[in-house]
C-alpha cells in the first residue's frame, strides 16, 4: 500500500464576535459550513475592546488529517468560485499558506462568500506543502475539488 504524502499542513480559522452578534448562531454556522463532520475544539478568547466592550475571539486550528477535508470544504463550496480561482495566487505567500476571507454575516446564512472588503469576515489560512503548491497552484481548486 502506497503512503499518501500529506498536502495540507494545517488549517487555522479566527473570527472576532461582538457584543452584537449571537456568539452561538457564529459557532454553529462554523461547525456546519466549514468543519462539517470534523469534530475539533473551538478555542473561545474573551477579549475587551477600547470602550469595554466585550469581543469575543473564535480560533480554530486544525494540524490533522481533517486539515484537507476543511481546506476541500471551503475551497469548494465558495459561492464565487471563479474569483479565488482568479486570484488563488495573490491568496499565497512563499511559505505556502493560502488565505481566505469570507463574509461573517453570509456564513450564517450558509453560504460561503469571499470577501476582501470588509472587516466582518472569517479569516481562514492554509499551510499547503511548498512542493505540491509550485507544482499545482494555478489548478489548486480544481485538484482539491476533484479528489
Amino acid at each position: 500500500m502506497e503512503k499518501r504524502v500529506d498536502n495540507i499542513k494545517f488549517v487555522e480559522i479566527e473570527t472576532y464576535v461582538h457584543a452584537t452578534e449571537d456568539i452561538d448562531k457564529i459557532v454553529q454556522a462554523l461547525r456546519e459550513n466549514i468543519l462539517g463532520e470534523v469534530k475539533i475544539p473551538i478555542i473561545l478568547e474573551v477579549l475587551w475592546g477600547t470602550f469595554g466592550n466585550r469581543i469575543i475571539r473564535v480560533k480554530i486550528f486544525v494540524e490533522d488529517n481533517s486539515s484537507e477535508k476543511i481546506l476541500k470544504k471551503v475551497l469548494c463550496n465558495i459561492d464565487n468560485i471563479d474569483k479565488l480561482k482568479r486570484t488563488i495566487r495573490d491568496r499565497t505567500d512563499k511559505a505556502g499558506n493560502i488565505y481566505i476571507r469570507l463574509n461573517k454575516q453570509e456564513l450564517i446564512k450558509g453560504r460561503l462568500v469571499l470577501d476582501d472588503e470588509s472587516d466582518d469576515i472569517v479569516r481562514i489560512k492554509a499551510r499547503v506543502s511548498r512542493r505540491f503548491l509550485k507544482d499545482n497552484l494555478d489548478n489548486l481548486v480544481d485538484i482539491l475539488c476533484r479528489e
